[in-house]
């Protein structure tokens, strides 16, 4: 009993600690392209990418007893989670009237799969078709949605009970069961999928190994003692667990169950779902221009709205169709503030969040796995101007992927100094006659429009050669998936809420085989991450951490560069949109209406 009590004290001082920082922490804007949606870390407007966001705080309970964010902020939040009014199954769309429009900031790239390395745009969708055990909500708590309350977790951290919520139903009247949640975990846990995330999250799950290898069907680590329960073993204790893996959408087994393994990420079938547990379905996804989404009539609450359009556009289209009413919702860029605020009737909400833009270097080429020539790029860049000139000052320069209080405060910041980016590319040898492609997303992006020139400018100043490359969501797959790049600049994210977060982006793995998108591994760096995250005391954990995050300051993980603020711009006749602190995903849109 002693034991419990001081496990769910370690729970609540986390959550408590995570639910301070995401009030002055801030995340992409607006979205990761490349999320690597198994580890339960996902993407939607405002937030980040292949990183998939984990993104939120251990909801759980210790021993039984509940110990979630809500718990440990007043109560602000119910712990039940998600709510809504409750609708007889094939009603929940008859009350739905109404069409809204939202800002889609790039193209898609067509499958709308939970377990694909989902890009921002794709988890937009997906996070309206289907809906996962957990879900963070406005303030960043990790709230229950499919999930029957809190999960609980035994006092070592190593069994997570699930209780599944009862009476949901697919979208085709089929009931859903812990036997899908067994499915779905048991695909994203599978090495033999495309983009397998099964050696980033899984690693320490029993029987994971046995399974990897063929010797066993299953995982034994998975459970499920009856249709509403899912159980969960490790063999050794991971207190960040829950925070990685309790967001991942569930699949319906009886739809996809019998899809190729190999190609499962990327199969046709995802280009068009057409089951899901979530408010809505899709009805049309038509390249460059929108996807169409309807209510949903077996939803297990009442939806608002007919029918949701994800229009494609460029931010400064997007701009104006706010203004003409055309658009009922968008992200803004910091430098449109000051104008769209000038609009009848739209207001603004201007969010802090976790996650941050940083450029991913290819660390599996021999040039950039010398500490001095990834130093050299940071000294050799001005990331205090991007922020006051790319993002008129709404955001922070970044000086490790660890947010406090799990950062060190003696940290290097690397300000800007060209002479010593000079110094350190000479002494490690390094060859500015071969050039760095660096490449990004440009649509809807004009921050990382600017950050790119800043970096092309004042690095050929040092000796580094930036040629700029602007992407499609479509070009991630066939080449940072794989290794085949040099520079890729994305955003999103959240390792402030849960730190353990961190470990699937920096894990040392081989290319298209987990989140880590620049191939980063340090040894020490990553035995110093399992060993917090098997510690049960806080200030333990948290010491640990920030020792780790001394290790990743001074042979960085990625070129962290700032994290800016989240800006929405709501029009006048959209009512009951929540703005999230962590971004993963849409909040309870079945409660969205559009007033006449």
């Amino acid at each position: 009993m002693k034991r419990q009590r001081k496990m769910l004290a370690m729970v609540a001082g986390i959550v408590a600690a995570a639910m301070v920082l995401s009030a002055c922490s801030d995340p992409s804007n607006p979205a990761d392209e490349t999320t690597s949606a198994a580890t339960g870390q996902t993407s939607s407007p405002a937030a980040g990418t292949t990183e998939a966001s984990s993104a939120a705080d251990t909801a759980a309970t210790s021993g039984g007893t509940a110990a979630t964010s809500a718990a440990t902020t007043g109560g602000a939040e119910a712990t039940e989670g998600t709510t809504g009014t409750p609708a007889e199954a094939g009603q929940a769309a008859a009350n739905a009237t109404g069409t809204l429009n939202l800002f889609m900031y790039q193209k898609p790239n067509g499958f709308f799969n939970p377990l694909h390395g989902a890009s921002g745009p794709d988890q937009e969708v997906i996070s309206l078709v289907y809906e996962p055990l957990l879900i963070a909500s406005p303030s960043g708590a990790l709230v229950p949605d499919l999930a029957d309350g809190t999960p609980t977790i035994s006092s070592d951290a190593k069994t997570f009970t699930f209780k599944i919520k009862k009476g949901v139903l697919w979208s085709d009247g089929q009931p859903l069961t812990s036997k899908d949640v067994l499915f779905t975990y048991t695909r994203a846990a599978d090495p033999n999928m495309d983009l397998s995330r099964a050696a980033t999250l899984f690693s320490t799950v029993e029987g994971i190994d046995d399974f990897a290898s063929g010797k066993a069907k299953t995982i034994s680590g998975f459970s499920t003692p009856d249709d509403q329960t899912f159980v969960i073993k490790l063999t050794e204790p991971n207190v960040g667990f829950l925070g990685q893996i309790g967001t991942i959408e569930i699949l319906p087994e009886h739809v996809v169950g019998k899809l190729p393994i190999k190609t499962f990420t990327q199969d046709p079938y995802f280009a068009k779902p057409t089951v899901g547990t979530g408010p809505f379905t899709v009805a049309e996804f038509k390249t460059d221009q929108y996807v169409h989404l309807t209510a949903n009539p077996n939803f297990r609450y009442q939806v608002g709205v007919k029918d949701v359009f994800l229009k494609i556009l460029t931010s400064d289209v997007a701009t104006q169709q706010l203004q003409t009413g055309e658009l009922d919702l968008t992200n803004i860029a910091p430098v449109d503030l000051d104008v769209v605020k000038g609009f009848d009737g739209v207001t603004v909400d201007t969010i802090d969040t976790a996650g941050f833009v940083r450029a991913a270097w290819n660390q599996s080429q021999k040039r950039f796995q010398d500490p001095k020539v990834l130093q050299a790029f940071l000294y050799g860049t001005d990331r205090k101007s991007i922020v006051e000139g790319a993002i008129k000052g709404q955001g922070i320069v970044r000086n490790s992927v660890f947010g406090p209080p799990w950062q060190a405060a003696d940290l290097n910041d690397y300000p800007y100094d060209p002479d010593k980016a000079k110094q350190l590319l000479t002494e490690a040898g390094w060859d500015s006659s071969q050039p760095v492609e660096l490449a990004w997303i440009s649509a809807g992006n004009p921050d990382r429009d600017a950050a790119a020139q800043v970096m092309q400018n004042q690095l050929k100043n040092v000796g580094i050669n930036i040629e700029l490359k602007q992407v499609q969501a479509s070009w991630i797959p066939d080449h940072v998936s794989v290794g085949k790049f040099d520079m890729f600049m994305y955003g999103g994210g959240d390792y402030t809420a849960e730190p353990a977060s961190v470990i699937p982006i920096t894990s040392c793995q081989e290319p298209g085989k987990g989140p880590n998108n620049g191939l980063y591994c340090n040894k020490e760096f990553s035995a110093l991450l399992t060993k917090a995250n098997q510690e049960n005391d806080l200030a333990a954990r948290t010491k640990l951490y920030q020792q780790a995050s001394k290790i990743e300051n001074e042979d960085p993980s990625q070129m962290w560069l700032y994290s800016p603020k989240s800006l929405w711009a709501v029009g006048k006749t959209f009512q009951g949109f929540q703005p999230q602190a962590l971004a993963n995903s849409w909040f309870e849109p079945w409660n969205w209406k559009k007033a006449s």
